[in-house]
Order: structure tokens, then C-alpha cells, then sequence
């Protein structure tokens, strides 16, 4: 069935031992700065969690913004190609389209 309320007991920092926050794995685009539990019995037991997070910059810069860089600068290197050669449009396809595919992916990143 379940438990009611007066059933469970939420151990925190008031109650018992607190959790161990430097046994946390590691995040590469996240740094966790401090954390602050609360104990609440009213108007039903719970324990509020505040994480205070910090975005590593260097991590968009590093995965995001450099490759796209280097695919647009590749794909204007099309130009200096000749243009009786045969390998203009299959360049350009093949540098476009990792451009392409990795757009979706990176949106998370931006909204």
C-alpha cells in the first residue's frame, strides 16, 4: 500500500548524519558550489535540496564553439577550390553535413 506521513522519518542535518557532497561525480560542464538542506515537517515532512551550480565556460567554448569554427572555416574553403574539379560539391557536402547533424545537439545548450 504506502506509507502515511507520520511513518517516515527524514534524516538531515538536523535530525542525523547529512549527506557526504564530495563523493559526487564530477560534471564537465558543471561545477557544484554549495549546497543547503532544509528540514520541513509542516505541512508534510519533505527535505528541500538547494544545489548552487556554476557553468564551466570553457566547456562550451572547448565542445561547441571551436568545432563550429573550424567546420565553418573549412566549408569557405570551398571557394578555393577550381571550378572544373569534380570534388567542389562533394567537399561541401562533406564538411556541411557534420554542421548539420551536430545543430540539434547544441541547442540544448543555448536556450
Amino acid at each position: 500500500m504506502g506509507y502515511t506521513s507520520d511513518e517516515i522519518r527524514i534524516m538531515g542535518p538536523d535530525t542525523g548524519p547529512s549527506a557526504n557532497w564530495q563523493e559526487l561525480i564530477n560534471n564537465p560542464e558543471w561545477t557544484l558550489v554549495e549546497v543547503s538542506e532544509s528540514n520541513f515537517s509542516k505541512p508534510r515532512h519533505m527535505m528541500v535540496f538547494n544545489l548552487h551550480l556554476k557553468r564551466k565556460p570553457r566547456y562550451i567554448v572547448t565542445y561547441i564553439i571551436l568545432p563550429l569554427l573550424v567546420l565553418i572555416a573549412l566549408n569557405g574553403c570551398v571557394f578555393l577550390l577550381p571550378g572544373q574539379s569534380g570534388e567542389k560539391t562533394s567537399y561541401a557536402i562533406t564538411v556541411f553535413s557534420p554542421l548539420l547533424s551536430s545543430l540539434p545537439s547544441y541547442r540544448k545548450h543555448f536556450q
